[in-house]
C-alpha cells in the first residue's frame, strides 16, 4: 500500500485520489471554498485557513509566476499581503489541475469579487502571467503565443517572454512589443 506524507503534502494529486483518498486525515479540495487568507509567503502563495481544516495550508495562485523573494519579489509579495491578508477569499480550483509539482493546492483568489491574479498584472506589477493562449496587439500586429513553448507576462509597459525548452526550464528575456497603458 503507497504511503503518503499528509502533514508535508496535505493535497493529493489528482492520480493520487483514486488510491489515497480514504486514507486522508483531512477534506481533500476538489471543489471551490472561501477561505481566510493567514499568511502572504510571496508573490504568487498564500497560507489559507478553511472551515473543514483544522490547519492552515498553501495555495498558489494560478496563471502567474511572480519573482522570487530573492530575485526582487518583495513588491508582489507586499502588494498582496496589502490586498488579501486576513480577509476571506473564493478560491476557484481547476478540477483538471488542483495540484502543483511541489503538493500545492492551485487556485483562482477571489477577493471583493476581482481575480487577484489580474489585478496584479494589471497593477504593472514584474509577474508573468501563464495563460493556454494569448494574442497580443503589437507594433508589427497580431502575434499568438501558445503554451507550453512560450509564456507572456503583461504589465503596463512592455511584454516579457519566457521560452520553455524541453525538460520544461524557462528561461526569461525582456523584450518591448509596445507600450501601452491599459490591457483590455
Amino acid at each position: 500500500m503507497e504511503e503518503h506524507d499528509f502533514t508535508a503534502f496535505p493535497e493529493l494529486t489528482n492520480a493520487q485520489l483514486e488510491t489515497l483518498r480514504f486514507q486522508s486525515p483531512h477534506e481533500q479540495i476538489e471543489e471551490d471554498f472561501d477561505a481566510i487568507v493567514m499568511k502572504v509567503v510571496d508573490g504568487d502563495t498564500v497560507h489559507l485557513r478553511w472551515d473543514l481544516r483544522a490547519f492552515s495550508f498553501p495555495l498558489r495562485l494560478h496563471d502567474i509566476d511572480a519573482p522570487e523573494l530573492s530575485e526582487g519579489g518583495s513588491e508582489a509579495r507586499d502588494w498582496l499581503t496589502q490586498r488579501v491578508l486576513g480577509k476571506r477569499v473564493l478560491i476557484q480550483i481547476d478540477k483538471k489541475n488542483r495540484v502543483d509539482k511541489y503538493g500545492r493546492l492551485l487556485g483562482r483568489v477571489i477577493a471583493d469579487g476581482l481575480d487577484v491574479a489580474e489585478e496584479m498584472i494589471r497593477s504593472g506589477l514584474e509577474i508573468c502571467y501563464i495563460p493556454d493562449e494569448i494574442t497580443v496587439c503589437a507594433l508589427i500586429g497580431e502575434i499568438k503565443f501558445k503554451n507550453p513553448y512560450i509564456i507572456i507576462g503583461i504589465n503596463r509597459y512592455y511584454c516579457v517572454l519566457a521560452i520553455r525548452d524541453v525538460g520544461n526550464v524557462c528561461y526569461w528575456g525582456r523584450v518591448i512589443l509596445s507600450r501601452f497603458d491599459s490591457i483590455t
